[in-house]
């Protein structure tokens, strides 16, 4: 399969297994959807994250614990960022098709720590729910 489509389709895959685990995902206009979001009291402050919106390409904004996450998915072999993706810093979901299948990592602390966690430990997502999608990514893309 063409690494692009593949990349697409992991991606979606991701995004419908944080909706499922109930986390609001936001992908356009993230300056009015945090505006929006300060008013409803679901996070408390959005300027901090003005310059990061600005100057990175995120996948998603994602919502958790009354603040935002602006997130990257990357579909690969071994967790490893390339040098254009090292200048955001933001959080990168890695998809690989060994186990742990899911992992992220914030691209500040990947780069001088090699910091990786297992999705399952910065998210709360339902185990059932997990193995499903793992069981998905490792029949497609092996």
């Amino acid at each position: 399969m063409e690494p692009s489509i593949s990349q697409r389709l992991v991606s979606s895959l991701v995004e419908r297994m944080l909706l499922q685990s109930g986390y609001m995902i936001y992908k356009l206009d993230y300056e009015e959807v945090l505006q929006d979001l300060v008013l409803e009291k679901k996070i408390k402050n959005y300027k901090p994250y003005l310059k990061d919106i600005k100057q990175h390409e995120y996948d998603f904004m994602l919502i958790a614990n009354k603040r935002p996450y602006f997130v990257q998915i990357k579909f690969c072999k071994r967790p490893v960022l390339r040098d254009k993706e090292r200048s955001n810093h933001g959080e990168v979901i890695f998809v690989t098709p060994k186990e742990p299948v899911f992992q992220i990592a914030n691209t500040k602390r990947f780069l001088e720590e090699k910091k990786i966690l297992p999705l399952s430990e910065f998210l709360n997502i339902d185990e059932s729910l997990l193995k499903r999608y793992k069981r998905i990514v490792k029949q497609r893309f092996r």
